[in-house]
């Protein structure tokens, strides 16, 4: 069989032309895209070998990406949005088949040197689980003594038994759950990328080929002493989600070890490749949406509680920031406009334009 892009695609070619072998033509389409993805030809065959409009389309969308004078594109891409499809009538060929996925996902075997390695904390949710099984257990005898010294009704006492049980309940479930889901999983940092384990499962990603991250922060709204002992008991949640190209996600929160540590790095990796694109396209001219907040030359807009905020550049006269908010003052306002930066998509590039920015 051939190995090199162009063997691979003639061969692919040929197979699907000839409806000799279609799921084998396209699996050396695919493995010609990986080594060449800019073959506009090599992706309209494969937008053939699915039924599914929408891969279709985005093959389609692929070989026009890379020449939008493409004829045969152009005409593909009239029949798709006329509600036609461009597969062949094969019953061969498969219907969940998603060939942007399959050719974006690269070979992570080799991710260089491991720089760290994190597992989940379980001994602190064994501990916070036994905490709180005891505390429930000793929720009768205390309340009897509670009750006979300050004169409780009976129904006060029940009342504060049911809600002292029920949190222990809650908390102790949310630890086992924990426990039950983190069992075996374990996350390592590389050189040129990063690795998520669940016992003999493996997925990991390139830094360059990582799309989108989001940060966010997950507090119950308890006040005051409430908000410390959740927070105490990390029932509040800090959570890392990496999208890549090949639109596999991997998530970690704050249960883990050095967790912080690695959010930090992630940041670093992908700002490297993700803010020259922004800034070229700001350049331009262009808006830059990250999620319901919109960043061009001449502000920054986003919907808040209060409804839709603008905030123009020159207005500005005073700005901050802190890991969960950007604050700005403008001239001719009295109130602080305040954007809160968790589970903005890439926020982290988000902030280093506005650092850019306001300086």
């Amino acid at each position: 069989m051939a190995s090199d892009a162009l063997s691979l695609f003639r061969e692919g070619v040929i197979s699907i032309r000839d409806h000799e072998a279609i799921d084998e033509g396209r699996k050396m389409l695919v493995e010609s895209l990986r080594q060449d993805p800019h073959n506009e030809v090599a992706w309209l065959w494969l937008a053939r070998t699915t039924l599914d409009t929408k891969r279709q389309l985005e093959c389609v969308r692929r070989a026009l990406n890379i020449n939008p004078e493409n004829q045969q594109a152009l005409d593909f891409l009239v029949r798709l949005n006329a509600g036609e499809s461009v597969a062949l009538e094969r019953d061969t060929v498969t219907h969940p088949y998603n060939p942007i996925k399959v050719v974006l996902e690269e070979n992570t075997d080799d991710l260089g040197e491991v720089k760290l390695t994190s597992t989940p904390e379980m001994t602190s949710k064994f501990m916070t689980l036994v905490a709180f099984g005891l505390l429930g257990a000793a929720a009768l005898p205390a309340l009897e003594q509670a009750q006979s010294r300050l004169n409780l009704s009976p129904t006060a006492a029940l009342v504060i038994g049911v809600a002292w049980v029920g949190v222990c309940v809650v908390v102790s479930l949310i630890k086992l759950i924990q426990l039950i889901s983190r069992a075996g999983q374990r996350i390592e940092l590389y050189e040129e990328g990063i690795a998520f384990y669940k016992g003999e499962q493996r997925r990991a990603a390139r830094w360059h080929h990582i799309t989108e991250v989001r940060f966010e922060d997950h507090v119950l709204p308890l006040p005051g002493l409430g908000t410390m002992i959740f927070a105490l008991f990390k029932i509040y949640h800090y959570r890392v989600t990496v999208i890549t190209k090949g639109e596999q996600q991997f998530h970690f929160g704050n249960d883990f070890r050095n967790c912080f540590d690695i959010a930090h790095a992630i940041k670093d990796r992908t700002l490297m490749r993700l803010l020259p694109p922004h800034e070229e396209a700001l350049a331009k001219g262009e808006m830059l949406n990250f999620g319901h907040v919109s960043f061009d030359q001449l502000g920054l807009s986003w919907k808040g509680s209060l409804g839709q905020q603008r905030v123009d550049w020159k207005k500005v006269t005073g700005w901050s920031e802190t890991l969960e908010h950007l604050t700005f003052k403008c001239k001719g306002s009295l109130v602080k406009q305040t954007l809160a930066m968790s589970g903005i998509p890439n926020g982290h590039v988000l902030r280093r334009l506005v650092n850019q920015r306001l300086g």
